[in-house]
């Protein structure tokens, strides 16, 4: 029993430190962690300018191409989705979803891992750091989390 409750706890130990952002144990630049702390911040679902639209929804597709390890699986004026990571792929998924609402759009930004106990938060930084870029145009491509 007692070494039973030993492999326990170490497991439970093991899964919350993979549950750390690769990020977040990074040595950060200056730069690099005013950019973090900004991106952190951003909403995963904001709105845009239609006029705007064209250069923003050009960033998502050109991040999810360049920085998805899963192909584009639905690509619309109004939706761009990965396909969805396997277990065994461990590899991060996206989607971006865009709505209009009177003279604005709003984008829903989702970035999700197929095993819930590595990647997590990862997958969030990923989030944010789309939503950011589309929004801002600023990147830092040395912090986004790839998995191969």
């Amino acid at each position: 029993m007692k070494k039973l409750s030993l492999a326990l706890m170490f497991l439970l130990a093991l899964g919350l430190t993979s549950c750390a952002s690769l990020v977040s144990s990074m040595k950060l630049t200056p730069e690099q962690q005013e950019y973090v702390d900004e991106v952190k911040q951003f909403p995963l679902d904001f709105e845009i300018d239609k006029t705007d639209n064209e250069d923003d929804w050009g960033r998502a597709q050109a991040f999810i191409g360049k920085y998805s390890d899963m192909k584009l699986q639905i690509v619309t004026d109004y939706n761009l989705q990965t396909y969805n990571s396997t277990n065994e792929e461990e590899k991060f998924a996206y989607s971006v979803t865009k709505t209009p609402v009177g003279n604005k759009l709003q984008i829903t930004i989702e970035c999700t891992e197929a095993n819930p106990f590595f990647g997590k938060e990862d997958a969030i930084m990923n989030a944010h750091i789309l939503a950011y870029y589309i929004s801002t145009g600023q990147l830092h491509p040395e912090l986004v989390q790839r998995r191969h």
